[in-house]
């Protein structure tokens, strides 16, 4: 399958920036990337998140799972004790830091950019999703910043998507005095859009990937993980349908806009289950209430003609057992 309506069949090919100057600049102030510390305060990538709702002082991240996971934690313990496969192991010794001296989230606009700790973040070891709340470090706020709705529809195959990513991100970062995690950075990143066709829609996981996915016909490289996949809307809206979780494309294909790869995107959908805090104290945070309720009383955005074929059911005490799409 090629992208539809491109002269030259291809199977998948990188947007201009130059001739999507506005697409680019609007996508550029929704993205975050998550850097990592580890124990001798150098500053590593971990991967790429993107904005679902902003305010002035706090914004909600969405990542893929093992951005944090794997990328995040990987970076703060290189050496672990023990083995992720051990038995027993608490796991509070397999999550990573929240540590605003041990992760930053980095956004960065068309004119303007800032570092961001993460104050909270949630996922479940059955999807390759996660959440996280944000908020500007002091004096600084998300004035420029946009957010992306989610889509609760699932593309066809054979349509074509658009993936948007941070690549070719590199840091240098130093520590300048005392205290010890004092520091200063320069970092380089290039927004990637990715126009692609959907190659297959897997509603009960695919190979070792169990969870609602889709697979599109462009290569993903690393630190793309956590960007998100959008379809063009009829009224020219932009929505996020997907999150990029992995990539099984070839080295021809990558090199090759005439040779189809493979990416796994998450579905966006299955966030609803998820669940985010009420609010935060001097205790930390308080109550719960799930996404889905989140996007009914309106305080995320997302396309509501979807969740008509979205139902949750709940245990006893209110919290989501399980979510649900139906045909």
């Amino acid at each position: 399958m090629t992208i539809r309506d491109d002269p030259l069949n291809r199977n998948w090919c990188d947007l201009d920036h130059d001739t999507h100057l506005q697409l680019f600049d609007g996508l550029r102030a929704a993205t975050f990337c998550f850097l990592a510390t580890d124990k001798d305060g150098n500053h590593k990538i971990a991967g790429t998140g993107f904005l679902i709702a902003v305010g002035l002082d706090t914004g909600l991240v969405v990542t893929a799972k093992h951005v944090l996971s794997e990328g995040v934690f990987g970076i703060q313990h290189p050496h672990p004790r023990f083995a992720r496969s051990s038995l027993f192991i608490p796991p509070s010794a397999l999550s990573p830091s929240l540590d605003p001296k041990r992760l930053h989230a980095a956004w960065m606009g068309a004119h303007s950019a800032l570092v961001a700790d993460v104050i909270h973040a949630t996922y479940t070891e059955t999807l390759d999703i996660a959440l996280c709340i944000v908020i500007p470090q002091k004096e600084e706020e998300f004035d420029a910043a946009v957010s992306i709705p989610l889509d609760a529809s699932v593309p066809i195959e054979g349509e074509t998507v658009y993936i948007v990513s941070q690549a070719e991100l590199q840091v240098d970062s130093e520590v300048i005095g005392e205290p010890k995690w004092s520091f200063e950075f320069s970092m380089y990143r290039r927004l990637a859009v990715r126009a692609a066709v959907v190659t297959g829609v897997h509603q009960d996981g695919y190979r070792q990937y169990k969870w609602p996915c889709f697979t599109t016909s462009a290569p993903v490289q690393a630190g793309m993980s956590g960007g998100f996949v959008f379809r063009q809307r009829a009224d020219g809206g932009i929505t996020a349908c997907g999150v990029v979780c992995a990539d099984n494309s070839t080295d021809e294909a990558s090199n090759s806009n005439f040779i189809a790869g493979e990416s796994v995107i998450g579905s966006t959908w299955p966030i609803l289950g998820l669940s985010l805090p009420l609010k935060f104290d001097a205790e930390g945070a308080q109550g719960t209430m799930s996404v889905y309720d989140f996007v009914k009383e309106g305080l995320i955005i997302m396309d509501v003609n979807e969740l008509g074929r979205i139902s949750l059911s709940r245990d006893q005490d209110g919290g989501v057992q399980s979510i649900v799409r139906r045909p």
